[in-house]
């Protein structure tokens, strides 16, 4: 397992202009729900957090990762772990040499979440301030699979706050981060991670629209 490096800054959460997008976006996304706001014990971490979650409910974990120096966000569905092979298949999309899989880092010291990425400290999400979009350290942005089969009453909790969540369909996941990243970063490459093909990049906004005509809706 590849050692994290983590630092809490004190009551964490998302800015109004963050909320404000996210919860447009949910809307499109899934225009037949009522967006529901979730609240919790405090959670430090995604594993903190799954236990406190009701079944069928899952955690949303992202981590910033660096490769040599190279930074990349990765994010996916329940406590998932990090291991070699995805840091090779990593590098190798990359072009790095497979030291810098050996170094990798996960929340590396180096990055500065406010002033980089507009998060603080202990919030780590594809859905950064949309004020921050044109300044992201990041060279891509990864989507793991789902770690189980997925059911249409499978919801999702994404931070609001280390106490907050709000809770979407996990299907539809993917499609809302598509939508998000075209409209904030949609210079940063959304990659996803597919068990036994690898990797396959995608452009937030050919990716979003396929999804909105596969679902019938935009």
């Amino acid at each position: 397992m590849i050692e994290e490096e983590f630092t809490l800054m004190e009551s964490p959460a998302m800015s109004a202009e963050q909320r404000g997008l996210l919860f447009a976006m949910i809307r499109l996304c899934c225009p037949a729900i009522a967006i529901h706001e979730f609240h919790h014990a405090r959670s430090l971490t995604a594993a903190d957090k799954q236990a406190l979650l009701p079944a069928p409910l899952m955690v949303q974990k992202s981590l910033s990762l660096a490769l040599g120096d190279q930074l990349i966000l990765v994010s996916g569905l329940g406590d998932f772990q990090i291991d070699r092979t995805f840091l090779r298949g990593l590098t190798r999309i990359l072009g790095l040499p497979l030291r810098a899989a050996k170094q990798a880092q996960i929340n590396p010291a180096r990055l500065e979440p406010l002033r980089a990425t507009g998060l603080a400290q202990g919030m780590v999400s594809p859905f950064f301030p949309p004020s921050h979009g044109a300044v992201l350290p990041f060279v891509a942005v990864v989507l793991l699979p789902a770690p189980v089969p997925l059911f249409a009453d499978t919801q999702t909790a994404i931070s609001l706050s280390l106490q907050s969540s709000v809770l979407v369909p996990s299907m539809l996941l993917d499609r809302l981060i598509y939508h998000y990243a075209w409209r904030v970063y949609p210079h940063i490459p959304v990659i996803s991670w597919s068990a036994g093909e690898g990797l396959r990049e995608e452009h937030p906004l050919e990716r979003a629209l396929q999804l909105a005509t596969v679902g019938g809706r935009d």
